[in-house]
């Protein structure tokens, strides 16, 4: 299995009404570091803008080593640094596999982009009509308490 796709190639976010840009300033002074200034801060109407997002190139492979066992290598290049999104390529490599047909137990780990090394485990319960899926991953280390953030994802469906 081979997939390639570009994403956002033309896309952008179109801000339209009820914009604002806010500014605030601090002035410090070394001398009353216990006294905090109170800011003094401005808020400007301004009119419609748009903010593009960055193209997005994806190569991914699958390998099914076994009738209940597959690999995975996904790369992802993104052509511009913008929130959200890092201009740094990531690699990841992930498995599932199945020791019962209903239940799908994943893991994988990825290099580089945003978040430098990702490693993540998951599973699912599918049954007929009814998926569920679970995954949760540790932000720069393989174990929760040493990690530096983390992130998780459910999602169920029914089919018909």
């Amino acid at each position: 299995m081979v997939s390639v796709a570009l994403h956002n190639i033309l896309g952008n976010i179109s801000w339209k009404t009820n914009n604002e840009e806010f500014t605030a300033n601090y002035n410090v002074d070394s001398l009353d570091i216990d006294d905090p200034q109170t800011p003094t801060d401005t808020t400007v109407t301004i009119g419609a803008f748009d903010t593009p997002l960055p193209t997005v190139f994806h190569l991914g492979v699958g390998y099914q080593f076994l009738d209940n066992l597959v690999f995975t290598m996904d790369m992802e290049q993104t052509f511009a640094e913008r929130i959200g999104y890092s201009n740094q390529a990531s690699l990841a490599f992930g498995t599932e596999y199945k020791p019962i047909g209903f239940l799908p137990l994943r893991s994988g780990f990825c290099f580089g982009g945003k978040w430098g090394f990702v490693y993540g485990v998951g599973f699912g319960l599918h049954f007929g009509i009814f998926e569920m899926n679970f995954a949760y991953s540790m932000h720069r280390a393989v174990w929760p308490t040493l990690s530096s953030g983390f992130s998780t994802a459910l999602d169920m469906k029914f089919t018909f």
